[in-house]
């Protein structure tokens, strides 16, 4: 997992479109492998000032996204296969535009897959009304509402895979949006 965060991070730091970061990813990583294991992996790029999300969606779980005019739920559903699997990796790019308001979701399975002591999942549903629950909170208090469920729901001491969540929450001015600026 590492390994494949330290490689995302180098593809990144380049100039290169999605599809192109993706497609290097599973060559670099589908050679290393020898025993049939892969990635998924969720890539996105988004404009704050326009508000277009670009975004692939390698075989990972569909990220949330709730419109805050009409409430519209949509998943960003998986685009391609997971990173490493094959020699070849054919992927679309698909694109959004975000309005303010609007909160995407972003998680790892250990969210949705969850279990409590029955053996029952987390699951999407209970991501969405936790989200929908609380969406007139902040991006920070949504991720916190989701840890908690999630804690309240499976009724242990840890997880059983790793837990990771990040919560996008448009603001009302892209202006007073700050973007630092770095010089050579």
């Amino acid at each position: 997992m590492s390994a494949t965060a330290a490689a995302v991070q180098l593809e990144t730091n380049e100039p290169r479109k999605l599809c192109e970061v993706a497609k290097r990813l599973n060559s670099e990583l589908y050679a290393l492998q020898d025993d049939g294991r892969f990635v998924t992996v969720l890539l996105g790029e988004l404009d704050p000032r326009s508000r277009r999300l670009k975004y692939i969606n390698c075989g990972h779980n569909p990220a949330l996204l709730l419109r805050r005019e009409g409430g519209e739920v949509a998943w960003l559903n998986a685009s391609c296969t997971p990173v490493g699997l094959a020699p070849d990796l054919n992927c679309s790019l698909d694109e959004t535009v975000l309005a303010a308001g609007d909160i995407m979701v972003w998680y790892t399975d250990g969210l949705s897959d969850a279990s409590d002591k029955e053996g029952r999942e987390f699951g999407t549903k209970r991501i969405l009304d936790v989200v929908q629950l609380h969406s007139s909170r902040t991006a920070r208090e949504i991720c916190d509402q989701l840890t908690r469920a999630v804690a309240d729901f499976t009724q242990r001491d840890s997880l059983d895979d790793d837990l990771t969540v990040m919560v996008v929450k448009l603001k009302e001015d892209p202006e007073s949006l700050y973007f630092p600026t770095f010089s050579d």
